[in-house]
C-alpha cells in the first residue's frame, strides 16, 4: 500500500453488455498494511473478479496516510468497503471474510443458494408481497412528497445488527424495498455488524438489534425490533 490511491480495474472486450453498461465502482479504505487490511483487500478483489465479469474499479484507501478521505464517505471503521457505482451508493463495514454478509451488502446475489432457489430473491419477493401497501393512496402521497422536497439531502440509514441471520437478510431487503420505492436513489444504507464491531454500539446508543438508525437528514430518528413491516420502516423516512 502507497500514500496513493491504488487501483485495480477490470474490463475485457467479450464481457457482456449489461456489464459494460453498468461498471461496478468501490473503494476499500483500510489503516495501514495490516494483515486485516491485506487480507480484506485480498477478499474484496476475488470478489470483484469473481461477481463482476471483469467490468469494476476497485480503490484502495489507507487512511493512516490520508485521514482527510474518511470524512467524505463518513468512514467510522476499517476495513470499509464502499460501493459508489451502480447507484445507491452502500458499504460493508469489517474484513469481508463473510462472504454471504458482503454480498448482500453490496446487493449482489449469492450464488445459487436452494433456499433463495425455491423462495425467490427476498427483494423480489417483498415487492409482492408489500405491493399493495406500496401502492395504496396514503403511501404513493408519502412517495411524491419525499420526491418532490426541493433540495432535499440524501438519506444516510445505519442499520446494526449481531449476525448475518436469516432475520438480518430479511430486514435489509426490506429496507432497501421501502427506499427503493420512496428515496429512489436518494439514499444509502449501511450494515454495521455489532459482533465484528462492538466498539460502534455506543455511537448510535444501541441496546438492542436489530436496530435502523437514520442519520440524515436531521433530526435522527431510530427504529428497533421487527424490520420485514413496511408500515414501520416507512416511520424513519419522513
Amino acid at each position: 500500500m502507497s500514500n496513493q490511491l491504488e487501483t485495480v480495474a477490470a474490463g475485457e472486450p467479450g464481457t457482456s453488455s449489461k456489464a459494460r453498461s453498468e461498471p461496478w465502482v468501490l473503494r476499500l479504505y483500510v489503516n495501514n498494511q495490516t494483515p486485516k487490511s491485506i487480507a480484506a483487500f485480498a477478499r474484496a478483489k476475488k470478489l470483484c473478479e469473481e461477481r463482476l465479469e471483469g467490468q469494476y474499479r476497485l480503490d484502495l484507501v489507507d487512511l493512516a496516510k490520508n485521514p482527510q478521505l474518511a470524512e467524505g464517505d463518513q468512514i467510522v471503521a476499517v476495513p470499509t468497503l464502499v460501493r459508489y457505482l451502480p447507484e445507491p451508493m452502500c458499504k460493508v463495514v469489517g474484513d469481508l471474510a463473510d462472504e454471504e454478509r458482503t454480498l448482500v451488502g453490496l446487493q449482489l446475489r449469492p450464488p445459487s443458494p436452494a433456499a433463495l432457489a425455491e423462495e425467490g430473491p427476498a427483494e423480489e419477493r417483498l415487492k409482492t408481497a408489500y405491493s399493495p401497501m406500496l401502492t395504496s393512496l396514503a403511501t404513493r402521497a408519502l412517495m411524491e412528497r419525499l420526491l418532490a422536497t426541493p433540495g432535499r439531502e440524501k438519506a444516510v440509514f445505519r442499520l446494526y445488527v449481531t449476525s448475518m441471520s436469516p432475520r438480518s437478510i430479511e430486514s435489509i431487503a426490506a429496507i432497501r424495498v421501502v427506499c427503493d420505492q420512496f428515496l429512489r436513489d436518494r439514499y444509502e444504507l449501511d450494515v454495521v455488524n455489532l459482533t465484528e464491531h462492538p466498539e460502534l454500539a455506543e455511537k448510535d446508543g444501541v441496546v438492542a438489534t436489530p436496530m435502523l438508525v437514520r442519520e440524515l437528514p436531521l433530526p435522527a430518528r431510530k427504529l428497533v425490533g421487527d424490520l420485514t413491516k413496511p408500515d414501520r420502516i416507512i416511520l424513519v423516512l419522513e
